[in-house]
């Protein structure tokens, strides 16, 4: 997830501009909230994470967003609506398909709901945006304003992923770069992302035991093409890593 700050004004508008009730201990209404807070987190996609459809189609990616409920306790699943928020959504409607229902099991404070999207050209050249509003009813209501709005950005071109910015504070470091794959740039990340995609892997950035061992997969890409006798012959040799214009390098032990 990643912060987009030029949307936040516009949700504190909206905020500011529809006054709520403060939640109420109703045990006749589910209020159900979005899990992130809109005003300083989105959920940020992209399409080139992702396999290609072996088909040649447009590539299509489902996506899962987070949902609490409190209020009424839930002794049986509770059924519910979303819908696009028109002040935020930039994306085309036939680009996104929002589930026919939602639900939280029964007994659950959290779960999860799924929407499904299409590529385009157009997101090749920049980030379009999904605003989630749940619709209310008599007994369903949503949540605090902080997270009665989902927004989730997507986009087709690279981007450093979070969890490759992400700091350990008391020490100062990233642990992918200082640990793993050793400083970002987008094409030491695409090609990391290849070696995951041989096995038809996705990384969200929480498992260390795939990050160590696709790095390592990529650490030995990188040497297997160093040591290349025709990329040598060809001058081709190290393998530069432009954005740090320098030869490419993977500190992974092993």
């Amino acid at each position: 997830m990643k912060k987009i700050i030029f949307i936040l004004g516009l949700i504190a508008s909206l905020y500011s501009c529809e006054e709520k009730d403060l939640l109420t201990n109703d045990n006749q209404i589910s209020y159900v909230s979005f899990a992130l807070d809109a005003t300083k987190d989105t959920t940020v996609t992209s399409f080139v994470l992702f396999k290609e459809p072996e088909d040649g189609g447009a590539k299509e990616i489902d996506i899962k967003i987070g949902v609490t409920v409190n209020g009424k306790v839930n002794h049986e699943d509770l059924v519910f609506n979303v819908s696009a928020d028109p002040t935020v959504t930039t994306l085309p409607s036939d680009k996104y398909i929002l589930p026919e229902k939602c639900i939280i099991k029964a007994g659950q404070f959290t779960d999860t709901i799924t929407v499904h999207f299409i590529n385009f050209d157009e997101l090749k050249t920049k980030n379009m945006f999904l605003g989630l509003r749940v619709n209310e009813t008599e007994t369903i209501k949503r949540g605090n304003r902080e997270n009665s709005i989902a927004i989730i950005s997507v986009t087709d071109r690279i981007f450093k992923p979070e969890w490759w910015t992400v700091f350990n504070f008391r020490d100062m470091y990233n642990i992918a770069e200082a640990f793993y794959l050793g400083s970002y740039s987008d094409k030491k990340y695409l090609m990391f992302l290849e070696e995951l995609q041989k096995d038809g892997v996705e990384f969200d950035g929480k498992d260390t035991y795939i990050l160590r061992k696709y790095s390592l997969r990529l650490k030995n890409t990188i040497k297997e093409f160093n040591e290349d006798p025709e990329n040598i012959k060809n001058g081709l040799v190290p393998l530069w890593d432009e954005e740090n214009n320098e030869a490419m390098q993977v500190p992974v032990a092993g």
